[in-house]
């Protein structure tokens, strides 16, 4: 278990690295064009979900998505409950949990 020390509350800082890393890997546009290509990629089922979506669209709610995750893990209030009603859409979408990462609810 991490302790605190010199860098503070050990939960505060992976939240600190963890928006960090969203920052550098969203500033580049290449970042959503992977994850999208690597996840319509996984499955027959997961093509069709997107299929004649607008990407450009898709790809800036799911940028927001991953910023509001680091407002949730602050403790931002209403975060979880907003975080809760995505998940709640994209089960109606009947996504196979096999093509999450980890094969686990994101």
């Amino acid at each position: 278990m991490a302790q605190r020390g010199q860098y503070g509350d050990p939960r505060q800082a992976s939240v600190r690295l963890y928006h960090e890393s969203l920052e550098r890997a969203t500033h580049s546009p290449q970042f959503l064009n992977r994850f999208y290509y690597r996840f319509i990629g996984s499955g027959h089922d997961v093509a069709n979900l997107f299929r004649g979506r607008d990407m450009e669209r898709t790809k800036r709610k799911l940028k927001t998505a991953l910023e509001l995750a680091t407002d949730s893990a602050n403790r931002v209030p209403g975060m979880d409950m907003y975080l809760e009603m995505l998940g709640r859409i994209h089960d109606r979408l009947h996504v196979p949990q096999s093509n999450l990462p980890g094969g686990r609810p994101l």
